[in-house]
């Protein structure tokens, strides 16, 4: 998150750790947001000397400026080799002078850009190494001089990053560790006048609320919760200078505090129960937490439209999954589309923008349901083809398209769209995490399975995982019913086949799997012969 605070010296450098509690879905946010700014003291004639002798063409480019994005860090270093040659050059500096403070800082920090330089070029276990390079020559500055102010606060943001590097790994004990060692730092700072970081301070306790939320240790994720958004009420009162921030944040709290009561409630009751007294009193509480959110972003984008307009859209559309009557609902929808639209409209979109375009799918998906619900099938019709007609083709907008068209081929058609682009999907993902580094594929705990030879006849093993196989038995069931409509039930045997053989191969890991999908398919099958 950016910010504008008062009385900065020209050489204090922000990070933005653009990881952010975004819009309900029905699983865990799983994301972490924090508002970590790292000063930095004016650099020494040693360190200016140095960058001189580099010809990085700039005097500040080795400067800690925390506030470079992924994509400033890549085009400022075109590859790794700069990083390894300034690195090599400081760490032989160190050797010739070990009580060097400054530059080891200035060492830590460039294994920290580099961390994240590693981080988008997803090799991760060089990320990991580097984080903890940093963290490591940071505590070594502290233990020659622990009352180094700019040491703590930038151990501090070092712990903060490797948390959230953690939480995309779905890592959270070790996120919630990390997140522990750098409170433990902001308080430090503080504690000495510092309000940025007890701005850090607070952010991470919803950092800490949304690992609790991940581990579904939902008792904890709701105190948490509670306590950074009672922290940033009394926050955004007290230090005007950074009232934006921290309504922002406070608005990202309320949110996921909805989210964290919604999943208690559920376990009480399943969705397609009636709701008691009970959950239609969380269900009016979660609506109000969302609604004081989205009220709190309208202020924020009055004042400053185009940085808070998604941060609203998405607000808008989170506060839909609490309200029942349809035609509210897609007149949310509608004015998050109009708000995202412009964005899409605008020049000067923020990186965080442009990687938003499946949010944008995602609502016109959600407007389109909703004008199915309403028997509005053909309004509904022409937004999905507006969808695959001007954009990339995905497996969703086809299975969503075919419950809305009256043509039984047409229907079939769609159906057969979807399966085609899951199985190549798919295979992109296997692809994809095959280049991963094995150690870090095992960190990921995704629910993977191996499946040879799918309904195109690959030679080569590919993994599919869980979460779509899902929606793919579904498309072979629904198409197979189809076939037997149009009396085609060798067509329908087929899919029954493609479909047994994929649940067969799962269940080689996991008996329990697909039990349901497993029944349907033989029932079927056995109609047929």
């Amino acid at each position: 998150m950016n910010k504008n605070p008062k009385n900065k010296s020209n050489n204090s450098n922000d990070i933005e750790l653009k990881q952010t509690v975004s819009r309900k879905s029905k699983t865990s946010p799983k994301k972490s947001h924090s508002h970590c700014n790292c000063h930095r003291t004016p650099l020494s004639k040693d360190e200016n000397d140095f960058l001189d002798d580099q010809e990085f063409g700039s005097d500040d480019i080795l400067e800690p400026d925390f506030q470079l994005s992924i994509q400033e860090l890549l085009k400022r270093f075109e590859d790794e080799k700069l990083f390894n040659k300034s690195i090599k050059e400081l760490k032989n500096r160190i050797k010739n002078d070990k009580n060097d403070t400054e530059i080891k800082l200035l060492l830590a920090t460039l294994y920290f850009q580099r961390a994240t330089f590693y981080q988008e070029e997803e090799n991760n276990k060089k990320a990991t190494a580097d984080y903890k390079s940093s963290i490591k020559l940071i505590k070594a500055v502290l233990s020659q001089n622990p009352d180094d102010f700019q040491a703590h606060r930038q151990l501090g943001i070092n712990h903060l990053s490797y948390g959230i590097f953690l939480n995309e790994f779905e890592d959270w004990e070790n996120a919630l560790n990390q997140y522990k060692l750098a409170q433990n730092e902001f308080n430090i700072c503080r504690e000495q006048g510092d309000i940025e970081s007890g701005l850090d301070f607070i952010g991470i306790i919803l950092n800490q609320a949304n690992c609790y939320y991940a581990l579904e240790q939902y008792q904890d994720a709701l105190a948490k919760c509670i306590e950074g958004v009672d922290q940033f009420r009394a926050f955004s009162k007290q230090h005007h200078e950074y009232r934006d921030d921290s309504l922002l944040s406070l608005a990202k709290g309320l949110q996921l505090q909805a989210f964290i009561i919604e999943e208690i409630d559920k376990l009480t009751h399943f969705d397609d129960e009636p709701k008691d007294k009970k959950s239609l009193k969380n269900q009016k509480k979660c609506r109000t937490l969302c609604q004081e959110a989205t009220d709190i972003l309208r202020k924020l984008n009055a004042g400053n439209q185009k940085k808070y307009q998604l941060d609203l859209a998405e607000s808008l559309y989170g506060l839909t999954l609490y309200i029942d009557e349809k035609d509210e609902k897609i007149s949310l929808i509608d004015e998050a589309l109009e708000l995202f639209q412009s964005l899409l409209n605008s020049s000067d979109l923020s990186d965080r923008e442009k990687n938003e375009n499946s949010f944008l799918l995602e609502l016109k998906i959600a407007k389109a349901v909703l004008l199915e619900l309403e028997n509005r099938k053909d309004e509904a019709l022409y937004i999905y083809d507006n969808i695959i007609n001007t954009g990339k083709p995905f497996p969703l907008v086809y299975e969503k398209r075919s419950n809305v068209q009256t043509s039984v081929k047409e229907k079939i058609n769609d159906l057969t769209s979807a399966i085609k682009l899951r199985l190549e999907i798919n295979d992109d993902n296997a692809n994809h995490w095959q280049r991963v580094n094995s150690e870090n594929f095992d960190q990921m705990n995704l629910e993977n399975v191996k499946i040879k030879n799918h309904e195109h006849n690959c030679e080569s093993d590919t993994f599919f995982i869980l979460e779509n196989l899902n929606p793919l038995l579904t498309d072979f069931y629904l198409r197979a019913l189809l076939f037997l409509d149009t009396k085609e039930p060798r067509k329908a045997l087929k899919d029954c086949n493609a479909a047994l053989k994929l649940i067969k191969n799962v269940q080689s890991v996991d008996k329990t799997i697909f039990d349901t999908f497993l029944e349907l398919f033989n029932n079927l099958k056995a109609s047929l012969k």
